[in-house]
């Protein structure tokens, strides 16, 4: 539709708002070259006062541009990410860069790296699986027996990792936690979420999942009931 915005002026000039998720997908390869490219062609098409629609000129004002809100959990540089999605026309007003920071957090955010080293004969699938065995002395160390969750890069990982955790450790409180486990489990298609979440109160999640498991999943996390999840993100994050 950017592309061949003036074949599709009247919808065009109904956009006042672009939402952009995930916008640290910006330095990938792929996905953020389209991403550029859309909102390179929307901040022009909001800053040209010349453009003709199907009932007359646009309007030049402010109020009539394009406001951009991009959303991440991952970057830190947010006021690069604004300045390029600020206007490059001058404004009848001052422009507002809202970034919304880690001060506005209810519970403020804690931060710790690890770095692990990768020998250079260890493919990334090797060591990718290695990291998965260092998960559950993290776990103990910054979760306080409070649920955790853990993003990995593919539908494998995800369940590499669980599979992993399920070896090493078992995440269930006491009989009271084992009967609700034990309760979704048998509602569970996917054999070996259902094994992971009864025997060591372990779960994953990602799209390949049936949709029934996939918010059998969602609501026992979000009740606190499941304390380890493991998920598919694009990137892998502990």
């Amino acid at each position: 539709m950017t592309r061949k915005w003036k074949n599709r002026i009247s919808v065009m000039n109904t956009v006042k708002l672009i939402l952009i998720d995930e916008i640290h997908v910006l330095g990938e390869s792929s996905r953020g070259a389209v991403i550029e490219a859309v909102v390179s062609r929307m901040k022009a098409y909001s800053d040209n006062s010349d453009i003709e629609s199907d009932y007359g000129a646009q309007s030049s004002s402010d109020e009539s541009r394009i406001r951009f809100i991009a959303v991440s959990a991952t970057i830190p540089n947010i006021e690069d990410f604004a300045t390029w999605l600020s206007s490059n026309k001058p404004r009848l007003t001052p422009a507002l860069q809202y970034k919304m920071n880690e001060t506005l957090r209810p519970v403020k955010l804690e931060k710790f790296v690890y770095g692990y080293y990768q020998s250079p004969s260890q493919n990334d699938f090797l060591f990718d699986m290695s990291l998965s065995y260092k998960v559950v002395d993290i776990i103990a160390k910054h979760s306080s027996s409070k649920p955790t969750l853990i993003f990995c890069a593919t539908r494998k990982s995800v369940e590499q990792a669980a599979k992993i955790l399920a070896t090493s450790n078992r995440y269930i409180r006491n009989a009271d936690h084992k009967r609700i486990l034990y309760d979704v489990s048998k509602k569970l298609k996917e054999t070996n979420l259902s094994n992971y979440l009864l025997n060591n109160g372990i779960g994953f999640h990602h799209a390949g999942l049936d949709t029934n498991d996939r918010q059998l999943i969602e609501n026992l996390f979000l009740n606190g009931h499941l304390l380890v999840l493991c998920k598919k993100n694009k990137k892998k994050l502990i």
